[in-house]
């Protein structure tokens, strides 16, 4: 018996942007001449053009999927799109009483999958699920023998499924797909230098939005990189400012621009479709990279296949030197650096991952429309899949953003923790690292009960008794002031820091002694239980800056847990609104 079998390969994976396009570039040739099979393809309007040559036999293309699922010629259909378009594609599959293979993972959703389970149980067509033993030891020999050029130059692979699927199959079904590359004579595309056989080629991939000068500086540190084989993709968010085209032209970088803003998830998913590694490394257009980063993830990858993402953190220098950038960055700096090296999250500021990974997994998630969480949204996805991700303790990116109070506050609520609480609602089994830690949960407690102690003193008959809060808030302004300097070494070994030190301990001393009340203990108190939770950063703010510059702090970080805790019951009800 002859079988004819169809192929879905819908390998653009961002319906946002568009739904309809079936990615078939990757196998260029895609029938082998002795196939005795005909296949019937779903082939969008732009790969019309594309030749697949005189080898092609008597191939059949569709150019909508009901049409080819109509066909009564057609017996068998692969589905081979990414994950979230298996159910939708198997389902009709089924109900046009066709043969289905379906390609690891069955659907995203559970209800997808007893759905397919359902489906599959009761038609009379035979339904099977394939697997990719990618991480068995004898496919990782392949690959490293491959990639080790002994074989030479590989164009051609051809993979072979023959006999019964099962007891009272068909007699007799082979699929056979050939995929080849194949360079046209009069190419003139720019090339990189060879690399060593064992690398691996990797995508850069910047979203911008008016970057100006510095992604200037960001595609020259991502150009004197020394890892051997990469490219860079410049993905410009519908910039007003007219300049990123001229800088991704300087430095060399393709340019993808997008007509509209859709903000940093989906311009990186978009960057994504025109990459040609096998990693993808995402970095921010204010970000400067070490020239190691890239050899270190790729090292790390390579070290360890099981590994499916890495990320690093932000370094401990600052590329503003105002306090509030100084601290912000620093934060975030000591927050990774303390992390768990095998990671629940991940993070696009100077993080790598598999490409197969990320498609399979379907890219960052069209909800975020504007900078948020959608990196860490995306390593709760990889994790509950089973992936594993790795922190690089020492794979890092000077980040160069000014930051300004305002835009902090904006950020740290509703950019970032509304959704993240949302988020945490969803995945409650989160691990307890990075800002999730039981320090940080402590001082995020300790600030909620902050502002109601502060009340409660000042409404009661002891209103007097918030004089030393309000001394060490002052104290902290003077710190601020003399520490303003970017310098850390000035700030620390000169006149300034024993007297920012002497101004923050004495001035909530003398208005403790002035005003000697209980009361007065109970906002301080908790004011000390977050620093002390904290306490290893402000040792690294001292380090940094000296003591002024560590007191000079406090105040911000009392905002940021507040907001921390304000977060925690809006992010319920952006979870319950979402549901």
């Amino acid at each position: 018996m002859r079988s004819t079998c169809a192929i879905f390969s819908k390998s653009v994976f961002f319906p946002s942007l568009d739904p309809t396009i079936c990615d078939l570039e990757p196998l260029g040739h895609l029938f082998h001449p002795t196939a005795r099979n005909r296949v019937g393809i779903q082939t969008p309007a732009w790969l019309r053009h594309v030749r697949l040559g005189s080898d092609a036999g008597d191939s059949v293309r569709h150019a909508e999927a009901d049409s080819l699922l109509n066909d009564a010629s057609i017996d068998v259909v692969a589905v081979c799109t990414p994950t979230q378009f298996h159910a939708e594609y198997a389902l009709k599959a089924i109900d046009a009483g066709k043969h289905v293979f379906v390609e690891k993972p069955l659907a995203l959703r559970l209800e997808d999958c007893e759905a397919l389970v359902s489906a599959a149980n009761t038609t009379k067509c035979f339904v099977t699920l394939g697997f990719n033993l990618r991480y068995h030891h004898l496919i990782l020999c392949a690959k490293k023998l491959i990639r080790s050029g002994r074989l030479g130059h590989i164009n051609l692979i051809r993979s072979v499924a023959c006999g019964n699927w099962k007891a009272g199959g068909p007699k007799k079904c082979s699929i056979i797909i050939i995929g080849s590359r194949e360079m046209k004579k009069n190419d003139t595309t720019e090339k990189k230098p060879v690399a060593s056989p064992s690398s691996i080629f990797v995508s850069v991939v910047v979203p911008v939005f008016n970057g100006g000068d510095d992604l200037d500086q960001c595609l020259g540190a991502v150009n004197r990189s020394d890892w051997p084989a990469f490219e860079c993709i410049v993905v410009d968010d519908a910039s007003s400012d007219q300049r990123t085209a001229e800088i991704a032209r300087r430095h060399r970088a393709r340019l993808e621009q997008l007509e509209q803003r859709r903000g940093p998830a989906l311009a990186r998913n978009a960057g994504v479709m025109k990459a040609r590694g096998e990693v993808i490394f995402f970095t921010d257009a204010d970000v400067l990279l070490h020239s190691d980063a890239l050899g270190k993830a790729m090292e790390a990858l390579e070290s360890d296949p099981g590994v499916a993402a890495v990320f690093g953190s932000y370094d401990d220098t600052p590329g503003h030197g105002s306090l509030l950038s100084r601290y912000r960055n620093l934060y975030h700096h000591w927050n990774h650096q303390i992390g768990n090296e095998e990671a629940s999250t991940f993070w696009t500021g100077c993080g790598a991952i598999r490409k197969e990974v990320f498609m399979e997994m379907g890219g960052f998630s069209s909800d975020y429309e504007r900078p948020s969480i959608e990196d860490i949204e995306l390593g709760y996805r990889l994790r509950e899949a089973g992936y594993r991700i790795r922190l690089l303790k020492t794979m890092f990116g000077t980040h160069l953003k000014h930051w300004k109070f305002l835009d902090m506050v904006r950020t740290d609520i509703f950019q970032r923790g509304v959704p993240w609480a949302a988020l945490l609602w969803r995945y409650r089994s989160a691990p307890a690292d990075l800002n999730l830690n039981w320090r940080a949960r402590i001082a995020t407690v300790s600030a909620a009960l902050l502002p109601v102690t502060v009340l409660l003193v000042l409404f009661s008959a002891h209103a007097k008794a918030i004089v030393p809060t309000l001394a060490l808030l002052l104290a902290a302004l003077l710190c601020s002031w003399l520490t303003k300097d970017s310098d850390a070494e000035k700030s620390s070994n000169g006149w300034k820091s024993p007297l920012a030190l002497s101004i923050g301990i004495l001035m909530p001393l003398l208005t403790l002694a002035w005003l000697p009340d209980p009361w007065a203990l109970l906002p301080l108190l908790l004011i000390a239980v977050i620093v002390w939770a904290q306490k290893d950063f402000y040792q690294l703010l001292s380090e940094q800056g000296g003591f002024g510059f560590a007191i000079a702090i406090v105040p911000f970080q009392l905002l940021f847990f507040m907001g921390c805790a304000l977060s925690v019951p809006l992010g319920l009800l952006a979870f319950l609104r979402q549901r």
